[in-house]
């Protein structure tokens, strides 16, 4: 997920349609890419770059975004971290789905297993939510990801269900809006 909005912001050559978002961070102290990537380009001669419009995104409204709103979704932070840009917001949805599909039956295995594992399925889990304005899952996946860096085995299999559980109620949401 971090790595694909990465490569939104920088693509192979530098910075690429989304460089205002990425230079705010910045400004911001929030964002620290290589300190020799922006001597490297010439950010006024660089196309927009597109990925192209992923399966399943035709159809996405306002509309779409006020049943998120509905249903607890902060869809306001979800299209500040996607630059106001609905397509963007969109395609962030579409790999958070697709991520659900690879990662919910290794995070069900790893959990009380190998720690740092664990940890970095529920940072990422943790981001991504945030990402997209889940806020609840987003907390939840941080006490996780706190209590696997602790060593706190019995939290993780305590709460683990309560986890997945918003973890398959977020993805249900994020469906129900798409086409």
């Amino acid at each position: 997920f971090l790595y694909y909005v990465w490569q939104k912001l920088f693509g192979q050559s530098g910075l690429c349609g989304f460089h205002r978002w990425g230079t705010d961070l910045f400004e911001r102290g929030q964002y620290h890419p290589d300190p020799g990537a922006f001597a490297k380009t010439d950010q006024r001669a660089i196309p927009a770059v597109s990925a192209g419009e992923p399966e399943g995104l035709k159809g996405m409204d306002n509309k779409s975004l006020e049943s998120l709103k509905k249903q607890g979704i902060d869809v306001e932070a979800g299209m500040r971290y996607a630059d106001q840009s609905l397509d963007f917001y969109q395609e962030l949805i579409v790999i958070f789905l697709e991520e659900y599909e690879q990662k919910y039956k290794v995070m069900e295995e790893e959990a009380g297993k190998a720690q740092r594992e664990y940890t970095v399925l529920v940072h990422g889990l943790k981001n991504s939510a945030g990402y997209l304005g889940a806020g609840h899952l987003s907390a939840l996946a941080y006490e996780h990801e706190k209590a696997s860096k602790e060593g706190n085995l019995s939290y993780i299999k305590d709460n683990l269900a309560e986890l997945l559980g918003e973890w398959e109620k977020t993805v249900l949401i994020f469906r129900s809006v798409l086409p």
